[in-house]
C-alpha cells in the first residue's frame, strides 16, 4: 500500500508472517536550472534517461537535485535559477 502526504513524503505499509513496519521516504529536493543552448539536447536527453523532468519554456527545467551530478559528470554546463 503507498500513502502519498501531499508530496512531501511516501510511506509503505509492509505486511510480514503477521509483523507490520511503515517505510518512510522523503521526497527529492528540486532545482530549477537552465541549460545553456549548446548543451540544451544532450542535456536534456541525459536528464531524461535519469529520471523525472518538468519542462519550461527557454531551456529551464526542474529536476531532482540528485541528477545534477549526472550533468557534472558529462560537464553540461547549466545556471540554477531562482524561482
Amino acid at each position: 500500500m503507498h500513502v502519498s502526504t501531499a508530496g512531501l513524503a511516501t510511506a509503505r505499509l509492509y505486511e510480514t508472517t503477521g509483523e507490520k513496519r511503515i517505510e518512510i521516504k522523503e521526497a527529492p529536493v528540486l532545482v530549477k536550472i537552465k541549460l545553456k543552448s549548446y548543451n540544451n539536447v544532450i542535456g536534456f536527453y541525459l536528464l531524461m534517461l535519469a529520471g523525472n523532468v518538468f519542462c519550461l519554456p527557454d531551456n529551464t527545467y526542474i529536476i531532482p537535485e540528485g541528477n545534477l551530478r549526472i550533468l557534472d559528470s558529462y560537464r553540461i554546463t547549466y545556471e540554477i535559477v531562482d524561482s
